[in-house]
């Protein structure tokens, strides 16, 4: 049933399987799509799907609405694929230009960007086959004009992405909106997302309103990695790396002031990487804590791995925000070291996840593997063989990233396929209208705005190495500031005068900064002017985490 009906099989659209990649990718959606409640609707969709006719595509300009979330007027999330006039005419390839947009909304503060899944991580640095670059301010992308199958191929962002697709189109003028979206949605596409659909009311498509079902699949994805703070590499002491038993050895160093977290400095080679993360534990004593007058005990034997291993990924949807009610959270975590037989050796685990400060506890090995390292312009990447079974629902393997005298936690997303649904200008302004958000011009180019610059930015006199301020900017455009030597808090508050050029303003107790983020390199320059505890001056510099 779910290979001849699925909206998810290639069956459903009336074409074949054409290699192993779409097969392997079409497997996994078929496995999840379809449910006995989802039946009607898909064959509704499938009916819809095999009485479209297919023509070759005309490039115009336009948009196409790709995802949606709507909770209200003040919390919003669109994002769109646009194409002005300008970019509408194709080239001697047969491609024409897009524009990704992102639009999100907290509390009524609308943040642009075009790529990443937040504005910080447009930052995102790839190797494009030439250089290390991230995507651009309205950058453009190609894409050829589909044929009459709905064949297509994209080139995202130089070679961030390339992957190709295929896409049937369905007239929906004089539908209802709710209709549509109801009968999508009860298909297994999600892509559109509104909390109460009362807010579609009877509102109807206009004419010229199309909406295309549409299959991606990806066929390379580059390395990439976030050149912020957070994603480099810490490493605590080589003796606390060593690790101990704290219960028989009282001169190990896992329970002296290296053991904690802000002791760990930065590695500067992936050989430096190597050294210190062998996977040989700190053990303690059954450790427990306290939550809402309840008592949680973790197990008898307490090891901690943190201090040797390096992160992979986790599975599991518990947050460090969610309330304790158990020792561990119930996450898995996967994690690894160098450690093994062989050259380049690599071990995986799997470990146990505390509540408190969600540290990686009692790790079990769960396979082994190697590691390689190859050039990559003024970069060294660190890849990884034969990654454990259980690390499959991750979207990305793990890289390591050296470059500029750091390493950083790299990625590379993994080859997947994607079905979804996408809205044509005309519908997709009808649909933004009707729920009172703002509609897309492509003519029009995307601007920054005060918003774009959320986040935690790290800011230091230019002539230190530690110590500093962290600068953090809400989603909802309020702010604070903490002292990164004591931790402490402080009220602040955080202007972006200009978000053309992420030109700011910081007001405390203790006195002013100025200066500009840099959106795209996520970097931090300005002068401050503080009057207490003792009046200083000079000129800071910092990052984005």
């Amino acid at each position: 049933t779910k290979s001849s009906c699925g909206t998810g099989s290639y069956a459903s659209q009336g074409v074949k399987v054409r290699d192993s990649k779409e097969a392997a990718a079409l497997a996994v959606l078929n496995a999840s799509f379809l449910t006995a409640a989802a039946l009607p609707a898909v064959v509704a969709v499938n009916t819809q799907i095999a009485s479209a006719t297919g023509t070759a595509e005309t490039a115009a300009t336009g948009f196409l609405l790709t995802n949606l979330t709507f909770t209200d007027l003040q919390n919003w999330f669109t994002r769109a694929f646009t194409t002005s006039t300008a970019q509408s005419t194709p080239d001697a390839s047969n491609n024409y230009r897009l524009v990704e947009r992102r639009a999100r909304a907290n509390a009524g503060n609308v943040a642009n960007w075009n790529s990443g899944g937040d504005p910080a991580r447009q930052a995102d640095l790839h190797w494009t086959g030439s250089a290390w670059a991230n995507c651009a301010l309205n950058f453009e992308f190609t894409t050829t004009l589909r044929d009459a199958k709905g064949n297509g191929a994209g080139n995202y962002c130089d070679n961030f992405n390339l992957g190709k697709s295929r896409r049937t189109t369905v007239d929906i003028a004089g539908k209802t909106l709710k209709d549509v979206y109801d009968q999508t949605r009860a298909a297994g596409y999600t892509n559109l997302n509104i909390a109460n659909t009362a807010a579609l009311g009877a509102a109807t498509f206009p004419a010229g309103s199309a909406l295309y079902y549409t299959f991606v699949t990806d066929l390379a994805q580059g390395v990439a990695y976030y050149p912020g703070g957070g994603s480099d590499v810490l490493a605590y002491s080589a003796a606390v790396a060593a690790g101990g038993d704290t219960r028989t050895n009282s001169s190990t160093a896992c329970t002296t002031s290296e053991a904690n977290a802000a002791a760990r400095k930065a590695v500067g080679s992936l050989e430096e990487m190597v050294s210190l993360h062998k996977g040989t534990p700190c053990i303690y004593n059954q450790g427990s804590f306290v939550s809402n007058g309840v008592t949680y005990n973790g197990d008898v034997q307490n090891e901690w791995w943190g201090q040797s291993t390096l992160f992979l990924g986790t599975i599991g949807t518990v947050s460090a925000s969610s309330t304790p009610t158990a020792f561990y959270t119930g996450n898995t975590v996967i994690r690894l070291s160098f450690a093994g037989t062989g050259a380049n050796a690599v071990t995986y685990y799997a470990c146990k996840e505390r509540f408190i400060n969600f540290s990686q506890r009692n790790c079990t090995a769960i396979g082994t593997g190697t590691y390689s390292i190859t050039t990559l312009g003024d970069a060294r990447v660190m890849t990884l063989s034969n990654p454990p079974a259980q690390a499959a629902p991750l979207t990305y393997t793990r890289t390591f990233v050296e470059r500029g005298g750091k390493v950083y936690f790299g990625y590379q997303s993994k080859l997947l396929g994607n079905n979804a649904i996408r809205l044509n200008a005309t519908a997709g302004n009808a649909l933004l209208t009707q729920l009172g958000l703002p509609v897309i011009d492509p003519n029009v180019a995307m601007a920054l705005t005060a918003a774009s610059y959320q986040g935690t930015w790290d800011v230091r006199d230019s002539t230190s190495t530690t110590g500093g301020s962290a600068i953090s900017v809400n989603a909802n455009r309020t702010s604070s500031c903490q002292d990164r030597a004591t931790f402490a808090n402080s009220a602040c508050t955080v202007t972006v005068t200009n978000p053309a050029t992420g030109a700011f303003t910081v007001t405390s107790a203790t006195g002013t900064a100025s200066g500009n983020f840099n959106f795209l390199t996520g970097t931090v320059t300005g002068t401050y002017n503080f009057t207490s505890p003792t009046a200083s001056s000079g000129t800071l510099v910092g990052r984005r985490r």
